[in-house]
């Protein structure tokens, strides 16, 4: 019987699941995700073949120089602190698991009950660990390694989900939210009795569930599935919000997509709409394409910008001497959205503006009378204000482009209840603690911190590389000598700016990564410690960190010993 057929028994299944109620309401599981995948590609190949000559029954793995133990090959599969093999250990597990005869890996019931047996012999003591280990900083289950030397050896099967506990909390978050049947996994519980066994089972649940057949067309490994099923529990989380309070602000680290965050839950909020034309699933030609239907805008703000440009103001004829009352783009937005309320066939439409960078402008000067008529509460003719320009209009005013329709706004201006509003901020820009405490009032605010944006790097085939060296500044920004908090740390897009296609070699990778550094995240950098008594020491920690060396201030020290005598 071949291993496939084997594992085809082993993960013969009757589970049903919904594909159209997909609950993401599950947190990101990525421990050493991207480990698995280089040690699955790394065994995979002629190392294999060379490895597998050491495999001998109840015989110690071989380690040399030139040709390191298992245990190293796989990483973080069995790295200290996470999971812990001795080399006896790791050795026994793979014998039981190669099939001489086959020359293959073969996983099928009777060997994971010989495993679990084995291991159930074993007494797992901390001081014997340590004792063994002396880098080990806490105890660490070898029944954790295991699971994670499974998803290497067998990648096409199993999840990155490296323990049994986190796969039974997925399993049972998606029977709660009835995406599994209850019945099906208990009668499975019932048939599996081994903590290994079931793990296995279970896990393969979770693969099949992540990897659509759409997904293994298109390469996409259930590791990439699982971040972006994330990002989808964190769109509709923003989205429930949204609905909930109208109005919300998305703050954050600088790079972290606030701005494609907002447009995407824009398009998601009124894809819905009807009359739709051209949507094509490409967010931003989607925002696009809905702007020009008026059912999304955008607009970003600045120091100079006020109320004339937003809610309305005096402007130039276009044809002859003399000024004449103009709506600003947010109350011409609100018009339409007002108009689709008076027709049965679009009052359910709903119309998203955004305002990029909203704490950049002055805020009481650009809305002014609006603070009162953008509260939830307060939505709808019920919160109709005059605004400062009220007396301009004329009692049979139109529609500026449709004559034939009424203009909603002759009595008095509000802010229609399909209208949401959402706002992006950079903390650091100006901390949000400065805001008016009458407009922070009005808006639900929702995080987006770095480490949520780190899929936005999953598009390139060196994401592991730009993950690692985003990992490495941001552990450093936030340690004490820095004085920042986690606002400061930097988002994905900064590292997106190196393009895949500049690298034909790893010369040039190396190259995109020291421009990355010299002509945008050192001068992001150097705002965050300027005026600090010791600047460029500091820098200088956060430039060793970036290239991953070891620290060294003595450069620092000499350019800051250097700028001190100058001004001196």
């Amino acid at each position: 019987m071949s291993n496939d057929q084997t594992l085809n028994l082993l993960f013969d299944n009757t589970i049903s699941f919904n594909k159209d109620v997909f609950a993401n309401k599950f947190p990101i599981v990525r421990t050493g995700v991207k480990e698995y995948k280089s040690a699955s590609e790394q065994f995979s190949g002629s190392l294999k073949d060379k490895k597998l000559a050491d495999i001998k029954e109840d015989t110690k793995l071989k380690i040399d120089n030139d040709n390191k133990s298992y245990k190293d090959l796989f990483g973080s599969v069995a790295s200290v602190g996470q999971s812990y093999f001795s080399d006896d250990d790791f050795g026994k597990i793979l014998s039981i698991l190669y099939d001489k005869e086959q020359q293959e890996f073969i996983l099928d019931k009777e060997r994971l009950t010989t495993i679990e047996n084995y291991f159930s012999g074993k007494k797992n003591d901390k001081k014997e660990q340590q004792k063994n280990n002396k880098d080990l900083k806490r105890y660490a289950s070898p029944l954790a390694a295991t699971c994670r030397l499974l998803m290497v050896l067998f990648p096409d099967y199993f999840c990155p989900i490296p323990t049994p506990d986190k796969v039974d909390y997925l399993i049972n978050k998606l029977i709660n939210d009835e995406y599994l049947n209850k019945a099906d996994i208990k009668k499975l519980r019932s048939n599996y009795k081994g903590w290994l066994i079931k793990w296995c089972v279970f896990n393969n649940i979770l693969f099949k569930i992540f990897t659509s057949d759409e997904d293994k067309e298109n390469g996409v490994s259930p590791w990439e599935a699982i971040v972006r099923y994330g990002r989808e529990e964190q769109r509709k989380e923003i989205v429930g919000l949204l609905k909930e309070n109208h109005n919300i602000i998305l703050t954050g680290a600088p790079g972290t997509g606030k701005t494609y965050r907002a447009k995407e839950i824009a398009v998601e909020m009124a894809k819905t709409n009807t009359n739709l034309q051209n949507l094509n699933g490409d967010v931003e030609k989607d925002f696009i394409e809905l702007q020009k239907q008026g059912y999304v805008d955008f607009v970003q703000f600045h120091p100079s910008y006020d109320y004339t440009d937003f809610v309305e103001g005096l402007r130039p004829k276009a044809s002859v001497d003399g000024f004449e009352r103009k709506d600003g783009i947010f109350k011409a937005f609100c018009a339409k959205a007002a108009n689709a309320l008076k027709d049965e066939n679009t009052k359910n439409n709903k119309y998203v503006f955004i305002i990029d960078e909203i704490n950049r402008g002055e805020i009481s000067k650009i809305f002014g009378e609006l603070f009162f008529s953008i509260d939830p509460g307060y939505r709808g003719e019920k919160g109709k204000v005059v605004t400062q320009y009220q007396n301009l209009i004329k009692e049979d005013e139109r529609m500026p482009d449709k004559p034939t329709i009424e203009y909603p706004f002759i009595k008095g201006f509000y802010v229609p209840e399909n209208v949401f509003i959402i706002g992006t901020m950079n903390d650091i820009d100006r901390s949000v603690e400065s805001m008016d405490f009458a407009f922070r009032r009005r808006f639900a605010f929702k995080e987006i911190k770095a480490e949520d944006s780190k899929a936005m790097l999953w598009n390139g085939d060196n994401y592991q590389v730009l993950e690692d060296v985003m990992d490495r500044v941001n552990k450093e920004l936030i340690k004490t000598q820095y004085g920042l908090s986690e606002a400061y740390q930097i988002g994905a897009s900064y590292f997106n700016k190196i393009k895949e296609t500049n690298c034909k070699s790893e010369y040039d990778y190396s190259k995109e990564l020291k421009n990355l550094w010299e002509y945008h995240i050192k001068g992001l950098l150097y705002e965050y410690l300027r005026g600090k008594p010791n600047t460029f020491v500091l820098l200088d920690q956060l430039k060793n960190s970036y290239f991953g060396k070891e620290p060294n201030t003595e450069e620092g020290q000499e350019i800051e010993d250097n700028v001190n005598d100058t001004q001196g």
